[in-house]
């Protein structure tokens, strides 16, 4: 497979989940068209060969160059928070992707879709991302990812492990979830932009392991060297302590998408509380994937939690 002569867009391509797939494109061979509003994360001297584009949902026209000759679209979802402004930004990229012809989209909504309405207003938000998408008749693949490992790296997590050797968590000790890591999200994607035959299906994406949290201490007490516990928080505790962290941050990068954007605080707090207690109790079980599709049809060996936290800094 030749994959110099094919030229790849990356939407979103500085935040943690777009650098990966990024990174992986390069790896592969391919040409590389990164969008992004911060053009100094991609510095670097191995990001020499990448072409950069800025562009805004909002403006149409900078959607058009950024798709312009093309042969796949990796995205993911364009902004977190307020969601008139993402209907918005949906509709204009859905409309500017039409326009171009790209013969193969994937669209990683970062997290679970339900296939009708749930319980849970902020699911049933992504269900309508995908039909907003859906509905201009794109050759699209969704990805659909559990929950990421990487969030252990985020600055609401990572400090109390390290300082506290606390996992402070709204996850009930009993709930498993098949955690995944952005790598193995971006070996998903770069596979599936090969698969256009794929197109309308959507992609459960999890780690290999069943995991409770008092696994996921395990694996960083054995990583780190030290003892750390799971401490459960309730969804509206946690949720107050992410609004008192986040909510005078600007930039989108600093917080892994979960900045209060657009967001009062009553609202926010009630949105995240809702979502973890949703999580929690739910019998959808929205952070399992029950699907081998990835390893048995894609080929695609996951990355267990121990081998991925062996990779990362905890000092």
């Amino acid at each position: 497979m030749n994959r110099s002569n094919k030229k790849l867009v990356v939407f979103g391509a500085s935040g943690v989940q777009g650098r990966a797939q990024v990174n992986l494109a390069l790896k592969q061979g391919y040409q590389v068209r990164a969008v992004t509003r911060t053009p100094s994360a991609f510095s670097d001297e191995r990001y020499a060969a990448l072409e950069m584009v800025e562009a805004e949902f909002e403006d149409t026209a900078s959607l058009d160059r950024a798709l312009d000759g093309v042969d796949g679209v990796l995205a993911q979802v364009p902004t977190m928070g307020d969601e008139g402004l993402m209907r918005g930004y949906l509709r204009n990229f859905a409309d500017a992707l039409a326009r171009s012809g790209v013969p193969i989209i994937v669209f990683n909504v970062s997290m679970w879709a339900p296939r009708e309405p749930c319980e849970s207003s902020g699911y049933n938000f992504i269900l309508e991302t995908e039909n907003i998408l859906k509905a201009v008749g794109l050759p699209l693949i969704f990805l659909e990812p559990t929950l990421f490992m990487n969030n252990l790296q985020g600055n609401w997590i990572r400090e109390t492990i390290i300082r506290e050797g606390v996992f402070r968590y709204p996850h009930k000790p009993s709930m498993e979830a098949n955690w995944v890591c952005v790598e193995d999200l971006a070996k998903v994607a770069l596979a599936v932009v090969e698969r256009p035959e794929l197109a309308g299906r959507h992609i459960r994406v999890g780690g290999p392991e069943r995991l409770r949290p008092a696994d996921v201490v395990k694996v960083l007490s054995e990583v780190t060297g030290r003892p750390v516990e799971h401490v459960y928080v309730t969804p509206r505790v946690f949720a107050q302590s992410l609004w008192d962290l986040l909510s005078q941050v600007t930039e989108y990068t600093d917080n892994a998408g979960n900045m209060p954007r657009g967001r009062e605080e009553e609202d926010y707090v009630s949105n995240i509380d809702e979502f973890y207690t949703f999580c929690n109790d739910s019998p959808l079980r929205p952070f399992l994937v029950d699907d081998d599709f990835v390893t048995r049809e894609l080929g695609i060996e996951l990355t267990t939690m121990k081998d991925w936290a062996k990779t990362q800094c905890w000092k």
